[in-house]
C-alpha cells in the first residue's frame, strides 16, 4: 500500500495532458518553421534560396535539420494523448467527429503551407491521420477483448491501409503507430504496470486550464501565420 501511495504520488508530480499537449504543439511550430519557411520557401525555388544565402549567409540546411529534429517529439506525444483520449473519452463519435471537422478546416492551411496551393487532394493533413488511428483502435479493442487476434490484426491492417489510400501525414506508419501504443497500453494494465507511459512524467490528468479548442485551432491557425510571414519574408504566394 505504501508503494501504491508513493508511485501515485509520483505522478501527480508530473506534467498534465494539457502541459504535454502544449510541449507538442511548441515541438510542431519548430518543426513547420523548418519545413515551411524554410524547406518550402527558402529552398525551393533556386533563385529565391541564392537571394536570400546573399542577405543571410547562413547553413540554412543545418538550420532545417535541427528545426525538423525537434520537431519529431510532436506526433509521438499527440499519438499517446489520442489513445489516453480514446481510453477515456464518454463519446468515441463526438471525439471523431471533431478530428474531422478539424481535419477538413486544416487542409486549406496544410497545403498552402506545404504544396504551394490551396487544395492539393495527394496528400492529407494528420488529422486524418489521427481520426484513423482512432477509428482503427475503436475496431481493435472489441476484437481484442473477444480473443480475436487474428481479426484484430486484420482491423489494424486495414486502417493502415486507408491511412496509405488517401495520403494522410505520416500514412500507415502513423496508423499503425497509434495502434501500436493501444496494443501496449493493454498489456501495461492487464499486468498491473498502470496505463501511463511517459512515467513520473505524466501524472494522468487532463490540467485544469479547459484547453480543448485552443489545442484543435493551433493546427490549421499556426499553418496559416506561418504562411503568411512566408509571403511577407519571400515577398511572394508559392
Amino acid at each position: 500500500m505504501r508503494q501504491l501511495f508513493s508511485v501515485t504520488m509520483e505522478r501527480r508530480k508530473g506534467l498534465s495532458g494539457n502541459a504535454w499537449k502544449l510541449i507538442a504543439c511548441l515541438s510542431m511550430f519548430i518543426d513547420h518553421i523548418g519545413a515551411a519557411l524554410i524547406e518550402c520557401g527558402v529552398m525551393r525555388n533556386a533563385e529565391v534560396y541564392a537571394r536570400v544565402c546573399e542577405r543571410f549567409p547562413w547553413d540554412w540546411y543545418r538550420i532545417d535539420n535541427v528545426l525538423r529534429i525537434l520537431g519529431r517529439a510532436a506526433f509521438p506525444i499527440y499519438c499517446l494523448l489520442l489513445v489516453e483520449g480514446f481510453c477515456h473519452t464518454r463519446n468515441l463519435w463526438t471525439y471523431a467527429g471533431r478530428l474531422a471537422v478539424f481535419g477538413l478546416l486544416s487542409e486549406v492551411p496544410f497545403d498552402l503551407a506545404f504544396m504551394g496551393q490551396p487544395l492539393e487532394l495527394g496528400y492529407q493533413n494528420v488529422y486524418w491521420t489521427l481520426l484513423i488511428g482512432l477509428l482503427t483502435i475503436a475496431a481493435v479493442k472489441p476484437l481484442l477483448d473477444q480473443g480475436k487476434q487474428a481479426a484484430a490484426i486484420g482491423a489494424a491492417a486495414l486502417g493502415m491501409v486507408m491511412a496509405e489510400l488517401i495520403r494522410s501525414d505520416y500514412g500507415a506508419l502513423g496508423a499503425g503507430f497509434i495502434v501500436l501504443i493501444y496494443v501496449i497500453r493493454r498489456v501495461r494494465v492487464y499486468r498491473g504496470d498502470g496505463p501511463v507511459f511517459l512515467g513520473w512524467a505524466y501524472n494522468g490528468e487532463r490540467g485544469k486550464l479547459r484547453l480543448t479548442w485552443f489545442f484543435y485551432l493551433f493546427y490549421p491557425l499556426h499553418l496559416l501565420a506561418l504562411e503568411c510571414v512566408r509571403y511577407l519574408w519571400l515577398g511572394f504566394w508559392y
